[in-house]
């Protein structure tokens, strides 16, 4: 178990939290691109719908990897906890951090398994005598410094009666970004490398400085170690969670 740890009771209280806002976003954004019985279909009004949903999609994935050590689906030794997979970034005395390119692949494929449901299931689209139809979804994203690009191409055809109208491509961008939790990991483990098996705590310090992150440090039991790195971002904090295992002896 978690030893000695609130850490449970405040992700079970976060995801809540991230889960109940996502809802109202959601449902105010489909409120505001709203189609109107009378109006015509416009290529504005349908590209501002499935980008609302896109934008949702890139704001939960970010937050997922984050959560889950840069991993959307964790191939590597983990421990589940509660809807999350917390990876091992420390291991067997090595250090495995993907590269930003895979968390950009781990990101895409992120918002492949959310757009279509979103896009369609809409009661404020099927109200108004409209249907949808979607094609296999493919998401390509750019993790940059201060931002997080989206490109969404999936056919994407709205009819009612003898009208119809079709778009393929969409885009959006974020504020939330995990290009600095990346480099800030990325360089802690470069000196956990150097000491294997030793808690860089003054790098830590130094670190949450640097890239302006509070961290917690949390001992599972005598090997096991969970960090938990909050990145202060203006859009919205980034939590960054990984494991290391160490070779302690008694």
């Amino acid at each position: 178990g978690f030893r000695g740890m609130k850490f449970g009771q405040v992700s079970y209280f976060l995801i809540g939290v991230l889960l109940l806002l996502a809802v109202f976003l959601l449902a105010s954004n489909l409120h505001e691109v709203q189609i109107a019985p009378t109006q015509p279909l416009s290529e504005s009004v349908f590209s501002a719908y499935v980008e609302n949903c896109l934008q949702l999609a890139l704001d939960k994935g970010i937050d997922t990897l984050g959560k889950q050590g840069g991993y959307f689906t964790v191939g590597q030794p983990a421990i589940e906890f509660e809807t999350l997979s917390i990876p091992y970034l420390v291991y067997d005395s090595k250090s495995n951090l993907l590269d930003l390119a895979s968390m950009e692949n781990e990101l895409s494929r992120s918002i492949e398994s959310q757009i279509a449901l979103c896009v369609t299931d809409s009661s404020a689209i099927r109200e108004q005598g409209y249907t949808l139809s979607v094609g296999e979804p493919q998401v390509s994203v750019q993790i940059l410094p201060q931002e997080t690009q989206a490109l969404l191409k999936m056919p994407i055809t709205i009819q009612k009666q003898e009208m119809s109208l079709t778009l393929e491509e969409f885009t959006t961008s974020t504020r939330a970004t995990l290009h600095t939790a990346h480099s800030a990991v990325h360089e802690l483990l470069e000196v956990q490398d150097t000491y294997p098996n030793a808690i860089p705590l003054s790098e830590l310090a130094a670190k949450a400085e640097q890239y302006n992150f509070q961290f917690e440090i949390f001992y599972l039991d005598d090997a096991n170690v969970l960090y938990r790195l909050t990145f202060l971002q203006e859009h919205q904090n980034l939590t960054f969670n990984f494991l290391a295992n160490y070779q302690w002896k008694a």
